[in-house]
């Protein structure tokens, strides 16, 4: 109990809770998705050749930039503005605002697309050849740019239930048409490209009536400015961002082989697991901080999530890093090539680890309204990936990309640091995450020089290597008593529930 009466202790309990609640929402597609995408694997790799999986990522990499710099990351504006605004007449000018501007650039982004496709391929590919890809990806411009606008509305709104209902829906039309297209008709790297575009139009035309429907239509032409101002800097950053992200398959496939791009493309997908398993709680975060932090005892709860959330990033990484090899080994057996991945997977999760604990120091930029400084910090660490490409992967080949991007991710985050700081100091809980984080090292560190060989053994020193990671997280003292005690509380609650459940079956 405060002097001011308790309001502090239930603020927190509730921010925790709705946290939690809301995460738990937003998981489930990205779950679905990985899980689909898991076990859909063998059908991939039996279908598509890792040359092919090398081209699929270059074209992934060109729509993702081009989509970010046109579509402006205008649903950032729209949960910026969305929380600023005070009457319901005023967040339905905001998303209808955000949601026209977001329509037209769709269209204006396909229209010129189709015109530069063919010079644009010969540019990514040095051939013509696939310039009807990219009119399937320029094609899917028009539904996706105001398809992120619509997510975005309903994220500021809170609706994490109809979100994630949107989400899975689109999730099981993408499916549906990859396993058509791509298994049953054979059409090899367009069925992909067919099936994004199919997905896109479907939850294209539904979100856009959800949004015109149940928000107040208007146009301002102000407020376009206002969020373009806001959005147009996180839109350059996100493109700096993807070229991070991405850009070390255009390094590889110029030094390397397609092949290569490919097996390197495999591992960065299951090291990026990393963010997929964050992406929830941004999902959430990003629309809902400005409230919660400017709120009480905000700053406090911002350092405690940041904890939560670095933690929660380290186990998802180190059981990566643990089974990532006799996974492939299982999920792989007619192309062994792929089981290659499995050498870079443990620096790329850790470097998505140290991305996480970036972003949630970079959010200060966001509550501050300093989206220039958000985008500087994407510019200082592209140029650094840029620098690290070019002298790494030549010598080093795909060791080289990892590395490379795992320097930047570093080195963005301690530029996050020291610019935030300028603006407003935030705490964190410093001591808590070198704990994680040097607990995560030493378990890994003894699983990886210890792996046997045969795939019985490998899963048995997995195991053993994630007990000694939790049980270091234990001995050092990570958690609080009174997080040891909340964590009980809750095993009991679910117990209890579980119990009352299995009993009313009976």
């Amino acid at each position: 109990m405060t002097a001011s009466g308790q309001p502090a202790v239930k603020v927190k309990e509730s921010t925790y809770r709705s946290l939690l609640r809301h995460s738990a929402a937003y998981s489930v597609p990205v779950i679905l998705g990985k899980m689909c995408s898991f076990f859909l694997l063998p059908v991939y790799t039996r279908y598509l050749s890792p040359a092919d999986y090398g081209v699929l990522e270059l074209l992934d990499l060109t729509s993702f930039m081009l989509t970010s710099l046109l579509g402006a990351r205008l649903g950032d504006a729209l949960c910026y503005f969305h929380a600023e605004a005070t009457s319901r007449e005023a967040r339905g000018t905001v998303a209808t605002t955000a949601f026209f501007s977001a329509l037209a650039m769709g269209i204006f982004g396909a229209v010129a697309g189709f015109l530069v496709s063919e010079p644009l391929g010969k540019l990514v590919f040095g051939t013509t050849a696939y310039t009807f890809y990219f009119h399937l990806v320029f094609a899917n411009f028009v539904m996706v740019l105001p398809l992120e606008v619509g997510l975005a509305y309903l994220r500021a709104m809170n609706r994490s239930v109809l979100f994630t209902i949107c989400m899975s829906v689109r999730l099981v039309v993408a499916i549906f048409f990859n396993v058509l297209f791509l298994a049953v008709w054979k059409m090899g790297i367009a069925a992909m490209l067919w099936s994004t575009l199919a997905a896109s139009a479907v939850m294209g035309i539904g979100l856009s009536a959800i949004l015109l429907s149940s928000a107040y239509l208007s146009f301002n032409f102000a407020l376009c400015r206002r969020m373009a101002a806001y959005a147009v800097p996180v839109g350059i950053g996100g493109v700096a961002m993807l070229v991070i992200h991405y850009g070390d398959r255009f390094f590889l496939q110029r030094s390397a082989s397609l092949a290569d791009v490919g097996i390197y493309s495999l591992a960065y997908k299951l090291g990026m697991l990393v963010s997929y398993v964050q992406l929830p709680f941004v999902t959430y975060w990003t629309s809902q901080m400005y409230r919660i932090v400017r709120g009480v005892d905000g700053e406090a709860i911002n350092a405690r999530v940041c904890t939560y959330l670095v933690l929660v990033l380290t186990c998802v990484a180190v059981v990566i890093t643990m089974f990532s090899r006799p996974v492939l080994y299982v999920l792989t057996p007619r192309a062994p090539a792929f089981r290659e991945a499995a050498l870079f997977i443990p620096l790329i999760a850790a470097a998505y680890v140290i991305r996480g604990l970036g972003d949630q120091i970079r959010n200060v930029f966001f509550m501050e309204n300093r989206t220039v400084n958000d985008a500087q910090t994407s510019i200082l660490g592209c140029v650094l990936c840029l620098i690290g490409y070019g002298a790494l992967i030549p010598p080093f080949k795909m060791w080289g990309a990892a590395v490379a991007t795992l320097c930047a991710f570093i080195g963005m985050t301690v530029y996050s640091y020291w610019k935030t700081q300028r603006i407003k100091k935030y705490r964190y809980e410093a001591k808590r995450l070198a704990k994680i984080g040097i607990s995560a090292l030493a378990s890994c560190a003894a699983v990886l020089i210890g792996m046997p060989g045969a795939l019985a053994a490998q899963f048995a020193t997995a195991t053993a290597g994630l007990l000694l990671f939790l049980l270091l997280l234990v001995l050092s003292g990570v958690f609080e008593r009174s997080e040891i005690e909340t964590v009980k509380e809750l095993r009991s609650y679910l117990w209890q529930r579980a119990a009352q459940a299995v009993a009313a079956i009976r």
